[in-house]
């Protein structure tokens, strides 16, 4: 289902470089993609459960953490 916002940019120069960024047809796409992460928290949560059944993915993982952690020295930032 859509829904209709009425979106107002008062700055004339701002919205030609926006529309010039993402293209004056993509514009609704561009804000739902943008704004998806910060309201729809399980599709995060299902995709991180979905990697960590992985198994080879996690054991790659974890053999690329293991073997970066001798990389890490004692000097100061």
């Amino acid at each position: 289902m859509s829904k209709r916002v009425n979106l107002y940019i008062q700055d004339e120069v701002l919205w030609e470089h926006f529309t010039q960024l993402v293209g004056r047809g993509n514009v609704s796409k561009w804000i739902e993609n943008f704004i998806r992460p910060f309201v729809d928290r399980s599709d995060l949560a299902s995709s991180y459960k979905m990697m960590a059944q992985d198994k080879d993915r996690e054991n790659e993982a974890n053999e690329w953490v293991n073997g970066t952690f001798g990389d890490v020295g004692h000097e100061s930032w």
